[in-house]
């Protein structure tokens, strides 16, 4: 109540008697000329829940392969199986159109428990984002594992898990780690701003705040995120400890890199297989490997077997055509071309 009252630049107080009760009084100025523009929502706001528009499928990279492409690559047979087929071989994928979100959307995860406040923070934040809501902090937790939005703002003071306990939680979840969260409260105190950047809050606001100030940090923290993951997307030799935004993403990224490892022969590794050796569903593993690399499943995946066909070459431990088999790759002539277009030179020219 008191934030809300805040916000309307109003006050409230409270007289006690013992064995009476209590008074609360409200004062709120009239009219709207107290108000900045930007704090002011032209139309009502319609309170209603977005999970339905949500299609986790969305967030997933359709893995398949085209006749035409198959055949322009001359593979017969093996390749014309792979049609529809959702494996981790070089020749099976490519990008089909999502049908509801894209997967450069950028979600944003609004946690609040005023219902009030929470239709605020969305009616300044759409339509440049996506936003989903969550009414406490368990329900967040919910939906922040099931979504992986790209960024989750919380309020602290919640019912069933407080601002503070959901930050912790998704800072030590491999799933939810790297999100970067924004954490809303009404005590500007630096004890409390402490306390939220020790557990890993990345920003902290407090109430009431300038919708446009909420704007500046959100795009700060966007486009911070995106252009450390364009920088390794580019990036030729993939090390998680530069990737990670903290130690829970490095170990996943470990966990990734020895799932890749291990089945690195295989043509037709599944994704079903990877998601399954590291605990997390498809949707789960394609937006976290998006938003630490910039890379789909498939991309990334890929480069883990160009980046040790390098180190194979190098060692000269067979031909181009026995290397590329040993990294998974059916088609020698297809290796060659990815491989250049990784490297920057042919198999041939890279072993010199």
């Amino acid at each position: 109540m008191k934030e809300l009252v805040e916000l309307h630049r109003g006050s409230i107080s409270v007289t006690s008697t013992v064995g009476k009760g209590s008074i609360f009084t409200v004062h709120l100025p009239l009219g709207k000329a107290h108000l900045r523009p930007e704090e002011i929502i032209a139309t009502a706001v319609k309170a209603t829940r977005v999970e339905a528009d949500i299609d986790f499928a969305d967030f997933e990279t359709a893995e398949t392969l085209s006749v035409a492409t198959a055949e322009e690559r001359g593979v017969k047979g093996e390749g014309r199986r792979a049609i529809g087929e959702e494996r981790l071989s070089p020749l099976a994928f490519r990008s089909s159109p999502a049908t509801t979100a894209t997967a450069d959307e950028t979600i944003i995860l609004v946690v609040e428990d005023h219902a009030d406040f929470r239709h605020f923070i969305r009616s300044h934040l759409e339509p440049t984002y996506k936003v989903i809501e969550a009414a406490n902090g368990a329900e967040g937790w919910e939906r922040a594992v099931t979504i992986i939005p790209d960024l989750i703002i919380s309020d602290v003071m919640m019912p069933k898990m407080n601002g503070y306990e959901l930050c912790a939680k998704l800072k030590t979840d491999e799933r939810t780690s790297h999100i970067p969260v924004i954490l809303l409260t009404a005590k500007a105190g630096q004890l409390d701003k402490l306390a939220g950047l020790e557990i890993g809050a990345d920003d902290y606001l407090s109430k009431p705040f300038d919708a446009k100030e909420l704007h500046a940090r959100l795009k700060n923290l966007i486009e911070s995120r995106r252009a450390l993951r364009e920088r390794f997307k580019q990036a030729v030799v993939l090390k998680p400890g530069e990737l990670a935004i903290n130690s829970a993403d490095e170990v996943f990224l470990k966990k990734v890199l020895a799932a890749v490892e291990k089945h690195l022969a295989e043509e037709d590794f599944e994704v079903e297989t990877l998601a399954d050796e590291v605990a997390m569903s498809r949707a789960q593993l394609n937006r976290k490997l998006r938003a630490l690399t910039g890379r789909s499943v498939m991309e990334f995946v890929q480069s883990i077997r160009l980046q040790r066909a390098a180190e194979l070459l190098q060692k000269k431990v067979g031909t181009i055509a026995e290397v590329a088999f040993m990294v998974g790759f059916g088609d020698p002539s297809y290796f060659t071309k990815v491989f250049r277009k990784q490297f920057g030179k042919t198999p041939s020219e890279f072993v010199g």
